[in-house]
């Protein structure tokens, strides 16, 4: 029997700044959870923090929304900024080309970085 993995999505906002904490598996499943989740956080001006540190794996379907939502940032004056991808959801981004469209905070953190942090 396969138990699907523990997703979460948990946004805030702190002097500002939108954080949005995406943990476990970003996937068509999943995606929709995150849209919903950086609509709510949309604001004129805002700039939009998606912390994916926790998140283990994503695919294109998870591309979707982020995306979406950068460009309806951009739009309302502010902006979406991905911070600390996992080295497998780099991956995606880079593979996808959209460092070049994205703003990627910082690059992969592994356990031992973390650790350390």
């Amino acid at each position: 029997m396969e138990f699907p993995t523990p997703f979460d999505v948990k946004a805030n906002v702190h002097d500002g700044l939108g954080v949005v904490a995406v943990v476990g598996e970003l996937d068509c499943a999943t995606a929709p959870r995150l849209s919903e989740a950086l609509a709510e956080m949309a604001e004129p001006g805002r700039v939009i923090l998606v912390d994916l540190s926790d998140t283990e794996f994503m695919d294109c379907a998870g591309l979707a929304p982020l995306v979406a939502a950068c460009e309806h940032q951009r739009e309302l004056g502010g902006d979406l900024i991905l911070d600390a991808p996992t080295r497998a959801v780099s991956r995606v981004i880079e593979c996808s080309h959209l460092d070049n469209v994205l703003t990627v905070a910082s690059g992969p953190k592994t356990a031992s970085s973390r650790e350390s942090s």
